[in-house]
């Protein structure tokens, strides 16, 4: 993945992907995102009347244990507090295995966000099996798949080690992918989920509900070492 500690737009190599993110380590703050105004007269963008959410949850038997359950938690809680909640619908997929993924996604209407949360890895993304065990989905059979919802799927949200990789193909496909990178059991993914949810409960955009993330985990003081990539295409 190419360097993008410059502050301008940056490219994986070889592939026409944009990122914009926050990195807030000691020694680099990145963004390639314009906090433009918005128009006085239109005001920022807003979203479609219902927007349909979908929560992926996976930690397969025999691997370490992760806070999913706050994450989830604290989701849900924005989103009942939001001005817009009766506007937005959501379904949470609790160990979740590639069947419930593939059939949930075939549901109509569409979801236009799906956020998965969990163990990844160099080679893709872990859910269950029918047993409960880990099953490794690789990042080109999510791309691939993804990429048959493109008309409607507006973003994949990825909370998992190694996200930025995983990410990377699934962006080939997908107008908005955002990965957080970091420990798992770290506050500050949970605090930029709660940044986002508010943002997306009062109506705004993706991009905007992404810097409020970025806002949510700079408040609480926990942006030492938290990455989180948005991943365009260009």
């Amino acid at each position: 993945m190419a360097n993008n500690a410059n502050g301008g737009g940056t490219h994986f190599s070889g592939q026409n992907i944009t990122i914009g993110a926050l990195s807030t380590g000691d020694n680099s703050t990145a963004t390639n995102h314009q906090h433009a105004r918005p128009d006085p007269e239109t005001g920022p963008t807003r979203q479609p009347d219902l927007l349909r959410v979908l929560f992926v949850l996976s930690n397969p038997r025999g691997t370490d244990r992760l806070r999913l359950d706050m994450e989830w938690r604290v989701i849900q809680e924005a989103l009942r507090l939001s001005q817009r909640r009766e506007h937005i619908a959501s379904r949470t997929l609790l160990a979740a295995t590639a069947d419930d993924l593939r059939r949930t996604l075939l549901e109509m209407p569409p979801y236009q966000i799906v956020h998965m949360a969990g163990h990844g890895g160099p080679n893709g993304f872990l859910l269950e099996d029918a047993w409960g065990r880990p099953q490794m989905v690789s990042e080109q059979a999510l791309a691939q798949h993804f990429e048959n919802y493109r008309q409607t799927l507006r973003c994949v949200i990825l909370n998992a080690c190694y996200s930025p990789v995983i990410g990377q193909g699934i962006a080939l496909g997908i107008p908005n992918v955002i990965s957080l990178s970091g420990p798992l059991d770290q506050q500050a993914s949970i605090e930029f989920s709660r940044g986002f949810y508010d943002a997306l409960g009062a109506g705004t955009d993706i991009e905007r509900a992404y810097r409020e993330g970025l806002s949510a985990v700079r408040f609480a003081g926990l942006e030492r070492d938290f990455l989180a990539l948005l991943l365009r295409e260009s």
